[in-house]
């Protein structure tokens, strides 16, 4: 991808995982650039957008846990290629993806 095809991508990816994950005031750091253009090699924006879609429906993940902690990160999200699948298939199990949610519409 042309560099500003991926920055395009980074950009939008990010501005959904602070939608779904109620980030608003969330800035798009190096970081957060390195680690989602690093999971751009291999999957599309819709993949990482499941993904971020399944590490909510997980509810360790979103703070039920015993430390009360939410691990719900863009950089956790798109840590490597294995982290990307998983929340990729727990997206696909959730309830609210059977019922048709759709990344492309949040």
């Amino acid at each position: 991808m042309a560099s500003r095809i991926i920055t395009a991508a980074v950009e939008d990816i990010f501005a959904y995982w602070q939608q779904v994950m109620d980030k608003p005031r969330a800035k798009l750091t190096p970081g957060r650039k390195t680690k989602v253009a690093a999971r751009l090699e291999n999957y599309s924006v819709a993949d990482i957008k499941q993904a971020i879609l399944g590490c909510r429906a997980t509810p360790w993940n979103m703070g039920q846990n015993p430390q009360g902690t939410l691990y719900n990160s863009l950089e956790f999200i798109c840590r490597n290629d294995e982290q990307v699948e998983r929340f990729i298939e727990t997206a696909f199990a959730s309830p609210s993806r059977r019922f048709g949610e759709n990344p492309e519409h949040i």
